[in-house]
């Protein structure tokens, strides 16, 4: 079997690069034949790295897409990707299954346009809060041709096993390092952030993902915080100094959060909110902590500060619940019957 992808990954950014390396992974464990065709281009470190997988990458132009006959009739998988409506007469005229997978809450516009000009075969999400949302936002006069026949809840996968479990140690009368990282857009921090972070005592903190946007709406970082834009070093290096990962949005809704998953394997805990995709992730009080305000989050945070023991618990509890989730065999049963395999 074979299944082409529209753009392309990167190990080091999550969001749809993440998901897209994640299924990837999952076409290759399980002897699937997978060409990258980027939209519409390359860097030469995922390039190398998708071939180092035994991908075919082809560096395509748009309008010569038509040209790659082999793909007539094919099956083509892309994730949160608004130039998918550059090639839609390619894709009809070549006969192509689309498999959109929008990582949002609200219909974004490539998948809106790719629904309205007829292209879309299947539409998967990484939860079901996801699928809740999207089903009633793209309703009525405002489905673009969506049905909700069209959905599955397939959650995203994330190479734990490849990741080292261990959770940084915490000594009373030393700082307690929390911390956050997320897109640098406004809508992903809470305007009461240092005001949430206060609530812990003896804190340090560390944020990736800070901009202008980010500045805009949590203010200046007091002195005891230290923040670093989006992309400017790994998200490996701020895991590894964090006690625990305490956040709180301002509008936007979480589908299933990766940096989530990201910082549950590491063995950090998690101190979040208790809606959205969130509530999928953790089992309140066992694999992570969430709160219904940001002042509850802050509590929760200071409460584990204070309390080595349960923080260690559940960080193992985090670990164990992100093998559940982010079992291979399970997520390969899904996408085989999306596939039709």
């Amino acid at each position: 079997m074979k299944v082409f992808t529209l753009g392309m990954f990167g190990a080091k950014t999550g969001g749809a690069s993440g998901e897209h390396l994640g299924f990837v992974q999952i076409m290759r464990r399980n002897g699937v034949d997978v060409c990258c065709l980027p939209t519409w281009d390359t860097t030469d470190e995922p390039r190398k790295q998708a071939e180092a997988m035994g991908c075919e990458v082809r560096v395509v132009n748009p309008r010569r897409l038509i040209d790659q006959t082999d793909m007539k009739g094919a099956t083509v998988v892309t994730f949160c990707n608004d130039r998918v409506p550059m090639v839609k007469k390619a894709l009809l005229e070549l006969g192509c299954r689309l498999i959109f997978a929008p990582l949002m809450c609200h219909p974004e516009a490539g998948l809106r346009m790719s629904l309205q000009a007829g292209i879309v075969d299947t539409v998967v999400y990484q939860s079901h809060y996801q699928q809740k949302q999207m089903n009633h936002r793209l309703s009525g006069r405002h489905s673009y041709g969506y049905t909700p026949e069209m959905g599955h809840v397939i959650r995203g996968y994330y190479d734990w096993e490849s990741v080292e479990f261990n959770p940084r140690p915490h000594e009373e009368g030393t700082p307690f390092v929390i911390g956050r990282i997320a897109r640098p857009a406004a809508s992903k921090w809470n305007r009461n952030w240092w005001k949430m972070y206060e609530r812990v005592p003896n804190r340090e903190a560390i944020l990736l993902g800070y901009s202008t946007f980010t500045r805009q709406q949590i203010g200046k970082p007091p002195k005891w915080a230290t923040v670093h834009r989006a992309g400017s070093i790994p998200a490996a290096d701020v895991y590894k100094q964090l006690h625990a990962f305490v956040t709180c949005n301002d509008s936007d809704e979480e589908n299933l959060p990766r940096t989530g998953l990201e910082a549950m394997s590491c063995g950090v805990p998690l101190v979040t909110e208790n809606r959205f995709g969130w509530t999928e992730i953790i089992e309140n009080g066992v694999s992570g902590l969430m709160g219904n305000t940001w002042k509850e989050i802050g509590d929760l945070a200071a409460a584990i500060s204070r309390d080595e023991a349960r923080r260690l618990e559940i960080a193992r509890a985090g670990r164990m619940r992100v093998e559940s989730l982010c079992d291979p065999e399970a997520i390969w049963k899904g996408w085989k019957e999306v596939l039709g395999a």
